[in-house]
């Protein structure tokens, strides 16, 4: 693919941010987000401009360039990349708000926002806003970020708001950081670096002009803001994903050239099993990007061209998606086995790969539920799930 010089200066500069994130791996895990050195690092290189309007000063790159630069950063280090994804985003979420509303949360000097898609809260509307309540969990990016994404459920006087097909009506918020509880609740195995706690919102007053529907065509021009939000977010998830399994490859191969197993007299790189497991990593992971390259090309062609995606089509780049989530995961446990019990101490980056994997091919955008919900299109039944 021909790069603009937009995408080719970003996808150079995340590769050139490489050193750094391998340099910030151990604070990474430590201190379970992202060091400050890196954020602006990161914030220099655009990597959290890289969906950002043209008009609102951002790059507006296309999904398949921001895979590149996703897929470069989480080759190191999957929260890294993970943070590259999620915060880099934020074009996405701001597209959808009037050039005012969108400056003020650019001014406010946050490296991203923070928050999840599920609708997790409640908002009651009142007199040119919302009255917003709940919790929201897998608020990635949240030490660096200054501002917060939580959807939330309409509510009304008999409960939930639905529109005509019964659906439960939902929007999505955004809030300045402060107005929010944070909660220390990430402690996890895999991924720790990502900041992913939970917040809390009470009687929180969001002016209707921070909102917007999840379905909401973006407000700006060019063919990313027509991509439905999840969709443009496709490159997200399961480039991180990729970037973890490359990495692990690349560390597998490194070690197979030094390591001489218990008893043997030749190197790892020259067993079998191991020449097998290599080959077979490195065609799923191949074979995973090239489907996800597809949905994403596909999906930006239509968009150009002002068409609407079918069923099909939806369900089939759903499945590119799990996919890229599916075989990396499989790629990683390949090489972690490949690598014997080197691979079982925390100063080996196969470890720490192995663990961020599995946590990563977790995310609801590319787990089991997304799977089933594409197989569910694809024989004629209602999905069931809003991500297809």
């Amino acid at each position: 693919m021909e790069w603009s010089e937009g995408e080719r200066s970003v996808i150079e500069a995340a590769q050139g941010l490489r050193p750094l994130v391998r340099e910030r791996r151990e604070a990474i895990e430590r201190e379970r987000r992202l060091p400050d050195d890196l954020v602006e690092g990161m914030a220099r290189a655009g990597i959290f401009s890289t969906y950002l309007p043209a008009e609102l000063g951002g790059l507006q790159i296309r999904p398949r360039a921001a895979l590149e630069v996703i897929e470069a950063i989480a080759r190191e280090d999957g929260s890294a990349g993970w943070n590259a994804a999620i915060c880099g985003s934020q074009g996405l979420y701001l597209s959808r708000l009037a050039p005012g509303p969108a400056r003020t949360v650019l001014a406010s000097g946050g490296r991203g926002i923070a928050g999840s898609f599920g609708p997790e809260g409640k908002a009651v509307a009142e007199g040119g806003g919302y009255r917003l309540n709940g919790r929201w969990r897998f608020a990635s990016g949240m030490h660096q970020s200054a501002w917060l994404m939580a959807p939330a459920v309409l509510i009304g006087d008999d409960g939930p708001l639905r529109d005509e097909a019964g659906n439960v009506r939902t929007r999505v918020m955004l809030l300045p950081k402060e107005q929010a509880t944070l909660l220390d609740t990430w402690d996890v195995g895999g991924m720790r670096g990502t900041g992913s706690h939970d917040f809390t919102l009470e009687d929180v007053f969001v002016p209707e002009e921070f909102t917007f529907g999840p379905m909401d065509a973006g407000l700006y021009g060019g063919a990313l803001y027509r991509v439905p939000i999840l969709m443009a977010f496709g490159a997200g998830i399961p480039g991180a994903c990729l970037g973890i399994a490359r990495g692990a490859i690349d560390e597998l191969v490194r070690l197979a050239a030094e390591k001489r197993p218990t008893l043997s007299r030749s190197a790892l790189r020259e067993r079998p099993s191991v020449q097998l497991q290599v080959a077979e990593a490195e065609t799923m992971v191949r074979a995973a990007r090239l489907f996800l390259e597809q949905a994403l090309d596909s999906t930006w062609r239509q968009a150009e061209d002002g068409l609407a995606a079918s069923i099909e089509d939806r369900a089939v780049r759903r499945l590119a998606m799990w996919n890229a989530g599916r075989s990396s995961a499989v790629a990683v446990r390949l090489m972690y086995e490949a690598a014997g019990t080197t691979a079982i101490y925390a100063s080996s980056p196969l470890e720490r790969a192995f663990r961020d994997i599995h946590v990563a091919a977790q995310h609801v955008t590319i787990g089991p539920m997304a799977q089933e919900a594409a197989g569910r299109a694809l024989l004629g039944l209602d999905p069931g799930s809003p991500f297809v």
